[in-house]
């Protein structure tokens, strides 16, 4: 009996310490949103060269790069 409550418990653990895939979902749909955010707000403002202004580029990266290192952070934790 002891051993079957152990298992049990390890059990309700680990399904208690993974996070839902809607989750990921939610975070795939806003670094989508935030895609086509820049993209379309940077077609109005570009210069001769077609470049974006630099705050709009730096903005961007780290936007993206708080979504990627959230989304790693969370898969780790699923693992």
């Amino acid at each position: 009996l002891c051993h079957i409550m152990e298992v049990r418990a390890q059990r309700l653990s680990d399904e208690a310490s993974s996070l839902p895939p809607t989750h990921f979902t939610l975070i795939t749909s806003l670094s989508f949103v935030s895609i086509v955010a820049y993209v379309t707000a940077s077609l109005a403002v570009v210069d001769d060269a077609g470049s974006p202004p630099q705050e709009a580029s730096l903005l961007f990266a780290g936007l993206f790069s708080l979504y990627y290192l959230f989304f790693n952070f969370c898969r780790d934790l699923n693992e």
